[in-house]
């Protein structure tokens, strides 16, 4: 199941059942998004299908027709309850994983919520939940619920070393029977940012230019190919990045004092956040170090406090969730640094000089 930014946690306890196969009855308006409307009450009624029954009937020439036949039992459920959702979903789903994805655009309170029950969840039953999202904290449910600690295990799907990578282009190549010019893999692994997107896109680009579409039948090499050139090109039809930073400055809902707004304090994380060298993006940014930035690109020098810059880049984050379409930066409350999860940005990031960005930040989003 795939997580809306309007659910509630009610809603995430519907999506699963429904994913199971039940059938929600309950009593409910109906919104501008037909969303499940849980705020007056989380009782409802579900039909939770059982084991299908066969029945047939047999023709005269010996011959016969069946049909399968689904039959429901109605339940109540509370979906404020997780031993009641539990309860329902033992009926109606004998497997064992829960894949919950895109957790990181649903509110931070329904986050809370959430790892608020799924300890219950671990206690009162043997499925094992997988909440996939965009973040680079090292354990994200842990930090919503410090009761979760060894109750849950983080994989960074992100984490790539250049050995990794370099498998994923020689295993590729041995699949496909061709053979990449010498270096090439080195040099393109050497650019990728750690992103095996890029990577695989490059590769990707690379056999499509030399027409090769299937394995071949005897082993081919492909000639000149420049990783660069396929890198930027990936750069140039991909995400339009002056836009998402036009929309980071135009985020509203972000409080800020008398002082901030006039020394435009939010607009200032964001521009040094932009401004930051390729490579410390790679590593992510400490507070101190955006604090830094801002003091050296700010007209009247202005030096904020890293508590208020943690403030800002905090509710910087949250409506960057719910009000952009692509997540750029993530900040982890734990290390206290801001961090860049999308690679391409970071590959675009490296190549623009610091003076066009601000060309392109002021003529299009103003000062």
């Amino acid at each position: 199941m795939v997580c809306d930014p309007d659910w509630s946690h009610g809603d995430i306890f519907a999506a699963i059942l429904k994913a199971a196969g039940c059938v929600l009855e309950v009593a409910r308006n109906i919104s501008v998004k037909d969303k499940l409307d849980v705020s007056g009450g989380l009782e409802a009624t579900v039909k939770v299908p059982l084991v299908a029954r066969v029945t047939g009937k047999v023709g005269t020439t010996g011959g016969g027709e069946k049909t399968t036949e689904t039959r429901f039992e109605n339940l109540p459920v509370n979906l404020g309850d997780i031993a009641d959702v539990l309860k329902i979903l033992s009926k109606a789903f004998h497997g064992r994983y829960i894949v919950i994805e895109e957790f990181h655009y649903l509110p931070e309170a329904i986050q809370r919520n959430f790892a608020l029950k799924l300890k219950a969840a671990h206690e009162l039953s043997n499925y094992i939940f997988i909440v996939v999202g965009v973040w680079l904290e090292k354990n994200r449910m842990a930090h919503l619920n410090p009761d979760l600690a060894g109750r849950v295990a983080a994989i960074n799907a992100d984490d790539w070393t250049d050995d990794d990578l370099l498998r994923v282009v020689k295993e590729g190549a041995e699949k496909l029977n061709i053979a990449f010019p010498p270096t090439f893999a080195e040099q393109l692994i050497k650019r990728a940012c750690g992103s095996v997107y890029l990577v695989r896109e490059a590769c990707y680009r690379a056999c499509d230019e030399s027409k090769i579409f299937n394995a071949c039948e005897h082993r081919r090499t492909i000639g000149t190919l420049s990783a660069s050139k396929l890198l930027d090109g990936i750069n140039i039809g991909g995400v339009d990045y002056p836009a998402q930073i036009i929309g980071l400055l135009g985020l509203e809902g972000i409080s800020q004092t008398d002082v901030e707004q006039e020394k435009d304090l939010k607009g200032w994380v964001v521009r040094a956040l932009v401004y930051a060298p390729g490579k410390e993006l790679l590593e992510g940014l400490p507070l101190h170090r955006i604090r830094t930035l801002i003091s050296q690109h700010h007209p009247t020098k202005y030096f904020p406090t890293v508590g208020q810059i943690g403030r800002i880049v905090t509710h910087l984050q949250a409506a960057q969730n719910i009000k952009t379409g692509q997540k750029l930066f993530d900040y982890d409350r734990q290390e206290k640094i801001m961090r860049c999860v999308d690679k391409g940005y970071i590959l675009w990031r490296l190549n623009q000089r610091l003076e066009k960005i601000k060309d392109m930040i002021f003529e299009r989003g103003g000062d």
